[in-house]
């Protein structure tokens, strides 16, 4: 019913060229997060609440990678909540 109505009001002929086309022009919403979350590790996280990086020390990541979820706001604006959280925390005032 629903590829029907699909092909019904779309220029495709079958969903192989809806495919194609999507694999060719698709593009991320411009936010992309959650590469390295904030998580346990034993739940696929990357970093700790310290921003430290499981198993390497020294590294932190202090950016929107670190974000498991997108926050229903600009991330922009989340990044820099978390560089001055980072900051406090290298600098041993948090």
């Amino acid at each position: 019913m629903l590829e029907a109505f699909f092909f019904l009001y779309t220029p495709w002929n079958d969903f192989d060229e809806v495919k194609r086309y999507v694999k060719k022009t698709g593009l991320s919403n411009w936010h992309p997060v959650g590469t390295c979350a904030m998580l346990p590790e034993n739940k696929g996280g990357v970093v700790d609440n310290n921003l430290i990086v499981y198993g390497i020390s020294n590294l932190r990541v202090v950016d929107a990678s670190i974000m498991p979820i997108v926050p229903r706001s600009n991330t922009q604006a989340v990044v820099y909540a978390v560089a001055e959280r980072a900051a406090d925390i290298i600098k041993g005032t948090s």
